[in-house]
């Protein structure tokens, strides 16, 4: 799965692109329809702020973080919303064949 991070005016962190990937392979094991995620690691004044969007077969979701004092917690926090947002759609998905069904 295509994973892509960008950092905007902040500093490269290797430790953060690990975790993004770690939290990145977990979704794609658990929603296999993910094809693609991309994060954008940015300042908003003092605040962190973490942007993911994720791509898929029938799926486009994203999500953000935002957290004064850490971007680890930024990004835990944007994928966490991430995942709600998936499994929301993936679990529409799945009974709307349910109810379709005589």
């Amino acid at each position: 799965m295509p994973f892509h991070i960008h950092f905007r005016d902040t500093p490269h962190s290797d430790h953060l692109r690990g975790e993004c990937e770690g939290w990145a392979a977990a979704l794609r094991s658990e929603f296999p329809e993910t094809s693609r995620v991309e994060v954008t690691v940015s300042h908003d004044g003092d605040d962190h702020e973490v942007h993911v969007h994720v791509t898929g077969k029938h799926v486009d979701v994203a999500s953000s973080g935002k957290h004064r004092d850490s971007v680890l917690a930024s990004a835990r926090d944007a994928f966490d919303k991430l995942h709600a947002q998936l499994r929301k759609h993936h679990d529409r998905k799945i009974f709307q064949h349910r109810r379709d069904k005589p």
